[in-house]
């Protein structure tokens, strides 16, 4: 029979086993569900992960389904902007997506997933082509020529934003650079005048070719002889009388779109924006004029020149504070250099043609230059602008000089969106020709390559 105080020991030392045991186990339990929980965690991460570049991936992919359309910012994932994630029957997560523009040219899709508490990030970004609503940035009716200059190793470069548009050909040469579209023989259809403000129902109201002063009176070609003139009243004195009202722009004797394009800014527009540019009024001028920096008070809105104009801007700010000004021309308008700032549209309006020159180095358009020019447009020289040019007659750019950077012309598209017809320039006809770009991706082939940042 064993000692009993040998038996003592054994039993402690069993005990010491088992506590030891003990210890081992519930280490070794402890850390394998530590490691559980960690696994889980890392898997509900690196599922979160995935499930954001999934969210990313499906609204980029709806994107695509709307490319070629006008579409609207920001984009989400759904109506809702949030989508489950189902497992088993239950919900274990969830995965929201947005898309928005983050600079010129380049949008974001921004996607969190969420699995079981879990978060995770990704923002993409793509390229893009805006949504634009704007004047064709070059158009005319009439035949378009665009040249730039060489000698030696000397370049003057034309540089426009598409589309550029013509009613005719549009020319070119090796020193011409286009981003964006060239649409020759386009059919365009001139803006017309014929319009009347109806104040009852705030809107333009078109009027019967003729009926310049849109009483429902006027006198018809009865001569056949493709214009109406006094004779076309046969000695009538009443119908001389209805002449007389209708022909507003007495100068030529004749009733044409003269009359309509003076009556149209000279009463209707004049009348309902309160420009003072009718007759006799302070922002009306007869006869040639000459203007330069500070020749007009500060804050007018519009001048109206019944003759030729000659601007001199000379890379001066007419005025300090940002403005719309807009100047309208029954003859030719002569600019040298149009300057503006940032926030600044200039919009010339001329019933003749226009003509700009000027050096690019001392000055350009920084906000936006709207022209539109009955007759023909001639650019000569540098200069760089955003906006829209149109002529109902021909367009021609030049360079001139192969001189670097002094006399390259810059012609982008405007920065102004004209969805909003509040947006419009003032004075714009009614129915300048305005277009409208739709959404599109850039992607590799294009010269763009998405890049993908996990946050």
């Amino acid at each position: 029979m064993m000692p009993r105080i040998k038996r003592g020991y054994i039993l402690i030392i069993v005990a010491a086993f088992l506590t030891i045991a003990s210890l081992a186990a519930w280490v070794v339990v402890g850390l394998g569900c530590g490691e559980i929980l960690q696994t889980r965690n890392r898997n509900d991460t690196v599922s979160a992960y995935y499930a954001a570049v999934a969210g990313a991936e499906f609204l980029y992919a709806r994107l695509k389904s709307v490319e070629g359309q006008i579409v609207s910012w920001p984009q989400t994932l759904a109506e809702t902007d949030v989508r489950t994630l189902p497992s088993g029957g239950t919900t274990v997560g969830t995965v929201s997506a947005v898309a928005n523009t983050v600079a010129a040219n380049i949008f974001g899709i921004a996607s969190e997933g969420v699995v079981n508490g879990r978060r995770a990030t990704v923002v993409v970004k793509y390229g893009m082509d805006n949504p634009f609503t704007n004047g064709y940035p070059l158009g005319s009716a009439g035949s378009m020529t665009l040249t730039g200059n060489r000698w030696l190793i000397f370049r003057s470069w034309v540089r426009a934003e598409g589309p550029i548009a013509s009613g005719g050909s549009i020319t070119s040469n090796n020193y011409v650079q286009v981003s964006g579209a060239t649409l020759p023989n386009q059919p365009f259809a001139p803006p017309s005048f014929w319009y009347k403000w109806d104040s009852a129902s705030s809107q333009w109201i078109s009027k019967l070719v003729g009926d310049t002063d849109g009483n429902g009176i006027y006198l018809t070609d009865v001569n056949h002889d493709g214009k109406v003139t006094i004779e076309d009243a046969g000695g009538d004195e009443d119908m001389e009388n209805i002449f007389a009202l209708d022909n507003t722009y007495s100068s030529d004797s004749e009733i044409n779109d003269k009359d309509a394009f003076y009556t149209y800014y000279t009463h209707e527009l004049n009348e309902k924006e309160n420009l003072q540019i009718g007759e006799g009024q302070s922002n009306h001028y007869n006869g040639n004029q000459n203007f330069g920096p500070s020749s007009i008070a500060s804050g007018t809105r519009a001048i109206f020149v019944d003759g030729e104009t000659d601007i001199l801007f000379n890379n001066t700010q007419w005025w300090a504070a940002a403005s719309n000004h807009t100047i309208i021309s029954m003859g030719d308008i002569t600019i040298l250099q149009p300057t503006n700032g940032v926030n600044d549209t200039l919009t010339l309006i001329s019933y003749g043609d226009i003509a700009t020159g000027g050096l690019n180095v001392f000055g350009g358009i920084n906000g936006n230059l709207v022209v539109y020019s009955h007759g023909d447009f001639d650019a000569f020289y540098g200069g760089s602008s955003n906006g829209t040019i149109f002529a109902d007659g021909t367009m021609n750019i030049d360079t001139v000089y192969p001189v670097p950077f002094l006399l390259n012309r810059n012609l982008n598209k405007g920065t102004v969106d004209w969805a909003n017809p509040a947006n419009w320039p003032l004075g714009l006809p009614p129915n300048y020709n305005r277009i409208t770009l739709s959404f599109s991706i850039l992607n590799e082939i294009t010269g763009y390559k998405p890049r993908m940042q996990r946050k």
